[in-house]
Parts: C-alpha cells; sequence; structure tokens
C-alpha cells in the first residue's frame, strides 16, 4: 500500500504524536508498504518523503509549546497528491482547519481517510481551544473512514466535544528497542519529561526528598529532559539537599533515553495531568524490568489499567514516597510489578498495534472497491 502519515507540526519534535507517526511508518516501511509525511517545516534527515507543505508559528498551550500551521501550500499538496496517488491517508487529530482540513477536501473517493485522536487538555484555556477548534473541524470529519483514539479518556473527550465516535486503539512503541541489557545500581529512580509545570518535576523533587527520609540505601536520582522550569527546579533541588543525589541531564536523544531506562531501577512519571496515553510509561516497562510508577491522571492511569499499586497522587508526597520505598526494599514487590507490566506490554507494541492498523487500511480499501 502507498501510506500517508499526515501530522500538522514538524517532525523535528519528539513528542508523544510525533513518535507515533515515526513509529508507525517505520514499521510499515519495513512490512514492505510505501510511506510519505505530509507535515509543516521538518528537516530530519534520517526520513525519506517528508513533504513540508508549509511552516507554522509555535506558542504555550496544554502545558506544552505547540505548532499552528500556516496555511498550507495547496499547489504543492495538489501535484503531491496526484502524483503519489496514495491508497490511504492517516491524519493526526485534532487538525488545523488550514493544514488536514484542507487536505481532507482535496482527496479522492477511493482513498481510505483514516484518523487517530491524540490530545486530553490540561487546563481551562487549552479546554476551550480545543473544543473551539472541534466546532471549525466538525464538517471536514465526516470524510473520515474510521476514526481511533490513543485511550479511554481520549475517545471520552474526542465525543464529548468534537462528536467523534471512535475506537481505542494505543499509541505504537517499537517494544524491541527498548529491550537492552539492564545495568541497575540499586536505588536508581529516574524521572523523564519536560521541565513544565504539567509534568510534575518539582513534586518529583519533593517526593524524592521523603524518600530520602524514609529510605537509608544509596539512592540515585537521574532527572532527564529540558525545559524553562530547568533553574528553578535546579534550585530547589539543592534546597532538598537532594542535588549530592540527582543528576540533571538535560534533553536526551534515544539512545541515550534507552540507556537511562535500562539503568533505572524505577521509573517516576507524576505528570498532573493533560496526558492522553503515556508513551514513556510504556517506553520504561519495555525493558522488562524497571518498575513504573504513574501521576494518576486519566491517560496514564489508562495505560497502567487502574493497577493503583503503582499508581500515586503526585501532590501527597509522603504517600507517593511510601509507594516508591516499597519497591525500593522489596524485591518481590518489584517482581510483582515487572511481572505484571510484562503481560500487558504487547497490547502497546507496534507489532500489534500496526497490524490492526493495516488490516483496518485493507478493509476500508476493499469496502470502497465495492461500492465503487
Amino acid at each position: 500500500m502507498k501510506i500517508a502519515l499526515v501530522i500538522d507540526d514538524s517532525l523535528d519534535r519528539g513528542d508523544g504524536v510525533q513518535q507515533y507517526v515515526k513509529t508507525l511508518g517505520a514499521y510499515y516501511t519495513k512490512h514492505g508498504h510505501y510511506v510519505d509525511y505530509i507535515t509543516t517545516k521538518s528537516v530530519d534527515t534520517q526520513l525519506n518523503n517528508v513533504y513540508s507543505l508549509s511552516s507554522s508559528v509555535r506558542f504555550k498551550f496544554n502545558g506544552n509549546k505547540v505548532a499552528i500551521p500556516l496555511p498550507i501550500k495547496i499547489r504543492k499538496m495538489r501535484a503531491l497528491l496526484k502524483s503519489q496517488q496514495h491508497d490511504v491517508v492517516h491524519i493526526q487529530l485534532p487538525y488545523s482547519p488550514l493544514f488536514s482540513g484542507i487536505l481532507l477536501h482535496n482527496l479522492p473517493f477511493n482513498t481510505a481517510i483514516i484518523g487517530t485522536f491524540h490530545i486530553l487538555p490540561y487546563g481551562r484555556i487549552a479546554s476551550i481551544g480545543t473544543r473551539m477548534l472541534g466546532v471549525v473541524s466538525n464538517f471536514s470529519l465526516k470524510k473520515f473512514d474510521a476514526i481511533y483514539s490513543v485511550s479511554k479518556p481520549a475517545q471520552l473527550f474526542a465525543d464529548n466535544v468534537y462528536g467523534i465516535k471512535s475506537k481505542v486503539l494505543p499509541n505504537a512503541v517499537d517494544v524491541a528497542a527498548f529491550k537492552l541489557p539492564k545495568k541497575t545500581a540499586p536505588g536508581t529512580i529516574l524521572f523523564l519529561g519536560r521541565l513544565v509545570e504539567r509534568k510534575g518535576c518539582a513534586d518529583f523533587l519533593k517526593i524524592m526528598s521523603e524518600v530520602r527520609r524514609l529510605y537509608t540505601g544509596h539512592l540515585r536520582i537521574d532527572i532527564a529532559g529540558d525545559g524553562p522550569e530547568r533553574k528553578t527546579l535546579e534550585a530547589m533541588c539543592r534546597q532538598l539537599g537532594l542535588n549530592t543525589h540527582a543528576t540533571f541531564h538535560g534533553y536526551v536523544e534515544d539512545m541515550d533515553k534507552k540507556i537511562l531506562y535500562a539503568s533505572s531501577q524505577i521509573a517516576v512519571f507524576p505528570s498532573l495531568g493533560g496526558e492522553s496515553f503515556g508513551m514513556v510509561l510504556v517506553e520504561a516497562m519495555a525493558n522488562g524490568s524497571t518498575v513504573v510508577i504513574a501521576g494518576n491522571n486519566s491517560g496514564y492511569s489508562s495505560v497502567m489499567k487502574q493497577r493503583k499499586q503503582q499508581i500515586i497522587n503526585p501532590k501527597n508526597h509522603v504517600a507517593a514516597a511510601k509507594t516508591i520505598v516499597k519497591f525500593l526494599e522489596s524485591a518481590i514487590a518489584r517482581k510483582q510489578a515487572t511481572q505484571w507490566q510484562n503481560s500487558i506490554i504487547t497490547e502497546y507494541d507496534v507489532d500489534t498495534v500496526g497490524q490492526m492498523l493495516l488490516q483496518a487500511y485493507s478493509d476500508i480499501l476493499q469496502s470502497k472497491i465495492t461500492l465503487s
């Protein structure tokens, strides 16, 4: 099949939607399909067939900096669609009416049009913004043959705000790529995420202060990620007396991220909200022996199957610390946690998700042939 993966943003960023697109693209290519990436301005030289059809402007939204695409270059877009004659166009939702919205109206009837809904807003402003986008996008949504949401919370939001009826199909992670040899020092705890308020690193440090008070063994804290709060968090780390235990690694590339997962006994992701899924949770689980502790936001809780033993309230620092110390001190608790994680990991694997999507593409194309 000829497949176009469409995202109203640059592929140069390392956010969850970009990872989803790249992971699916690599899987499809590996299995003999032809893949184009239709994006705003991207210069990622590691990918082939990247078509940048507009520029974008960035602003703060949902606790992150996001891109608003400028109007798509219509002549260039039409020439691309005519020359490539894609069998499938898979668009990431929500999308801009100036980019994917225009693209949708230029696709022929015999193209299978698939969507994946990714977002769950954090805060009132983000919620209002996504609702307004839902109103603007309402008409073009009728063009889709099938829409998926990456989690049950995302599915409910898509239905309530956009009127989208979707099936849940999780984000895809290349599980095999994260299975590095385990090299863990006892007492090694990892935080990985952007250093913004929503991701909860400030609460993580306060939890770690309580862990240090309760736990007498060796403690090493790795903080991977960068963002506007870094200097504030480094100062907080010193104030809490954690600076001899903690290392701020800054932004880490994919290989370094995998090494940090493999070297961690416990990975803690205390995000406060705005998570539709939780790709970092699955990546950390994929190693096979890292215990994952997740914040109690709805997206993370859905990935963790509401498993209370490994879900914390990031604002209850003492209770969260006690949960972490339990896993630091008990080999049995760690074994039970990783056995459970290993029992669910395959449903998030790209081999599972990718095959389900390819089957959906094929079924839709067959139905279009029948109708024509």
